[in-house]
């Protein structure tokens, strides 16, 4: 019997085809984390739009002019490219027995490229 030395080619070809598959697998999920981490990101983003908008709109101290200072839709916003976003006032104004009733339901909606869902957040003002 003949003592070998070393591997074969087909052990050395069979080992480099395993070695690739483990290394494309490696790949594709460091590419799959990367497209949701940025995907997270972007949502993220369209979270906290939408409510610095809300927060904008609750420190305004003229409660008459909300709905003409306001209610607005904005495209290509200054630093976010593709995103928009819209804000939608609707003011409820009813007499009741114990009173009037009068607030606002303000609803701000962030949508564009990159978001898989728009992301949207309500706020209700009353009256002073």
């Amino acid at each position: 019997m003949i003592a070998r030395d070393g591997f074969t080619i087909v052990e050395i070809l069979l080992s480099l085809l395993l070695l690739s598959f483990v290394v494309l697998g490696f790949q594709a999920a460091t590419g799959e984390i990367i497209h949701y981490a940025a995907q997270s990101d972007r949502a993220l983003v369209a979270v906290q739009l939408a409510e610095d908008r809300l927060e904008l709109i609750r420190l305004d101290p003229d409660y008459e002019a909300l709905e003409a200072r306001y209610e607005t839709v904005e495209g290509d916003l200054p630093g976010f490219s593709g995103l928009t976003r819209g804000t939608v006032i609707t003011r409820t104004q009813t007499t009741e027995p114990t009173g009037i009733l009068d607030y606002y339901r303000i609803t701000v909606t962030v949508s564009g490229s990159g978001l898989r869902d728009p992301a949207a957040r309500t706020l209700v003002v009353a009256a002073p």
